[in-house]
């Protein structure tokens, strides 16, 4: 085999419509890679948007949730109860009874030590199946 073989075998299959045929798979080809290009660019886009659409119905929510508390805050009832706990303060006709503390015992109370007798894997299961 020599150039000439090769030289008569490139002269036979480069014909104009081979030409034509070439061209045109070149340009389906790029077309395919673009489109393929282009819709991995719109799924990373889409996956962006819905990320920063969760993003944003998170903070509504923590927004709304900190007006709420704003509002409790400014309630009355916070405030009495929040007078109640750091100045001591109780509303009228209120007793406030104070109790002795509770003596503390020098021997700890006996603890009975339970111990478990493991069971069988086969009665475990039956337990499972029939709640026996």
């Amino acid at each position: 085999m020599n150039i000439s073989h090769y030289y008569q075998m490139f002269r036979r299959h480069a014909t104009l419509n081979n030409g034509v045929l070439a061209a045109a798979a070149i340009i389906v080809l790029a077309s395919v890679w673009n489109t393929v290009e282009t819709l991995q660019k719109n799924f990373l886009l889409q996956q962006r948007v819905d990320t920063m659409k969760q993003e944003i119905a998170i903070a509504e929510i923590e927004t709304e949730t900190l007006k709420l508390q704003q509002q409790y805050l400014k309630s009355t009832e916070y405030q009495e109860l929040t007078a109640r706990a750091k100045l001591g303060k109780s509303s009228p006709g209120e007793k406030v009874i104070i109790l002795p503390p509770l003596p503390k015992s020098d021997t700890p109370q006996a603890e009975t030590p339970t111990t478990r007798v493991p069971r069988s894997n086969f009665a475990k299961w039956t337990q499972f199946f029939f709640g026996r």
